[in-house]
């Protein structure tokens, strides 16, 4: 039942929750977490529930993919995936809740056995706009220096600076998230 907040920076982390009801969150602008070549970023394997949460995380350039779950079913929110080998997989009867999340440019594919809800994923299956999922450039808002920020026209936070920037154009993941959140 803890949470656990990390603190904004990149981390080169392989995660293994191992059972843990727990909230592992970003505590404020989202953390990075990559993942050792020949791993994945977090793994849920031991029959972990929704009571074992994923929120506000960059995952990005991990060498197998971003999550894995066996047998597992945690919440996965607001979680920025790109630039990974997979995205998220789920085997062994795992149904992790996956919601507002930003799934891109992951080399062999955003979801393997398990869907997501509002979210922006690479490629549409049949069946995913019906969970209010679109698939439309997310617009980052400099992808080629892993600034994962989101576009907007009305304006942006620059942590680093602590100052606010506007761009030309806005990310349609913007106000795209569940409604009921």
């Amino acid at each position: 039942g803890d949470t656990v907040m990390v603190w904004p920076g990149t981390y080169r982390e392989a995660v293994f929750v191992e059972g843990k009801s727990i909230t592992i969150q970003s505590a404020d602008d989202a953390a990075v977490v990559m993942a050792p070549p020949n791993d994945y970023a977090f793994t849920f394997q031991f029959a972990e529930s929704s009571r074992s949460v994923l929120r506000n995380f960059v995952i990005t350039n991990c060498g197998e993919g971003a999550i894995f779950c066996q047998s597992a079913s945690p919440e996965l929110t607001n979680l920025t995936i790109v630039n990974n080998q997979f995205g998220i997989t789920a085997y062994g009867g795992s149904d992790p809740s996956i919601t507002n999340c930003i799934l891109w440019n992951n080399e062999f594919g955003d979801l393997e056995q398990c869907v997501a809800r509002y979210s922006c994923l690479g490629e549409l299956k049949p069946g995913d706009s019906n969970l209010g999922n679109i698939s439309e450039e997310p617009l980052f808002a400099d992808i080629n220096n892993d600034n994962f920020h989101l576009q907007s026209e009305y304006g942006r936070y620059l942590p680093n600076s602590r100052s606010w920037t506007t761009d030309t154009q806005t990310s349609p993941c913007i106000d795209k998230g569940d409604p009921a959140m």
